[in-house]
């Protein structure tokens, strides 16, 4: 196996072909896009660090490589769009066992096969090597549906939140192997139309998550039904190991990869009443949108609580990989 940068950049561009919109991919100054339909172009990326998203030394590179496009994808979601092209840049460690060459393509072939699934064209990008970490980087290219891509900023006081999954705990596994919810996205937007007020998909807890759409949304509040909260059973797990309530987990833990989504009262109860049976997916109802700032949360017995958000956030000085 040859080592040099040309070798590796000759082998992605001889295991890609250009398709969908991607006139000309992998091996010019840029590649070449031709949208097709009218929907406008959603624009998306996210960077990866080892030692703070994932440990090279313990992870799979094939997990590493399909969460770096899958978290991309998992955004995309949040505003309801079409997957369509993808560009990667990744610094390989000089050191890697087996050399940056072999680590280059094992990364490839399973950024690869994570596109195949959700037809995303890998349309080119840049390959380094140096004497630091595995840095790996993917800038997704989508296109919206109509009637245009759900925002964070919509909320109204008296809309319903819903998350369209079990939360918390996703350190335990699940943080490395996300399944963004592309399909139900535009299923959402496709049967809620203009009711489908604000979305957001769960990657840094649902209390901080959530924050951003009532902080977008003009400063509004909501109140949660503790009790309602979906709680992985990872959330419980992981509580048994540290004495956090599966509650608190599943508040904060963030890079659960769900859908948070504020809809207008009306279309509630078509959600509650199983949009999505045929997908084995449950759809939770979880609180309300309020005009008074401020996260709170029901308990059972009536008691209120406000929510502090702790989800994880990339400034905080905590070492080791992001919950």
């Amino acid at each position: 196996m040859s080592g040099g940068e040309f070798d590796l950049i000759a082998w992605i561009r001889q295991h890609s072909t250009p398709a969908g919109i991607v006139r000309v991919g992998i091996g010019d100054d840029c590649a070449v896009l031709a949208p097709e339909g009218p929907g406008e172009l959603l624009v998306t990326t996210d960077m990866l660090l080892d030692g703070r998203h994932f440990r090279l030394a313990e992870h799979d590179p094939a997990d590493i490589a399909r969460k770096a496009l899958l978290v991309n994808l998992s955004d995309l979601a949040a505003m309801a769009g079409i997957p369509q092209a993808a560009v990667v840049a990744v610094a390989l460690p000089i050191d890697a066992p087996g050399g940056p060459q072999r680590l280059g393509r094992a990364l490839h072939a399973a950024l690869a096969q994570a596109a195949s699934e959700y037809s995303v064209v890998l349309a080119g990008g840049d390959t380094n090597a140096w004497r630091g970490p595995l840095v790996l980087s993917v800038t997704l290219i989508g296109q919206a549906t109509p009637p245009g891509p759900v925002l964070r900023a919509g909320a109204r006081p008296g809309d319903v939140l819903f998350v369209t999954g079990s939360l918390g705990g996703s350190l335990l596994g699940r943080h490395l192997r996300p399944s963004p919810r592309v399909a139900e996205g535009v299923a959402l937007r496709r049967e809620l139309g203009v009711q489908l007020h604000a979305m957001i998909d769960i990657s840094d807890g649902l209390a901080v998550d959530l924050g951003h759409i009532l902080a977008e949304s003009g400063g509004l509040g909501a109140t949660l039904e503790a009790e309602a909260i979906p709680t992985h059973r990872d959330a419980v797990a992981l509580g048994a190991e540290d004495g956090r309530s599966p509650l608190e987990h599943a508040l904060h833990d963030g890079e659960d990869f769900e859908l948070c989504l504020a809809v207008e009262a009306a279309a509630a109860d078509r959600l509650a009443d199983g949009l999505f049976a045929d997908r084995s997916l449950a759809l939770h109802r979880i609180g309300t949108v309020e005009a008074e700032p401020g996260l709170r949360l029901r308990h059972g017995d009536g008691r209120v609580e406000v929510i502090e958000p702790l989800g994880f956030d990339h400034f905080r000085p905590t070492p080791g990989v992001s919950p």
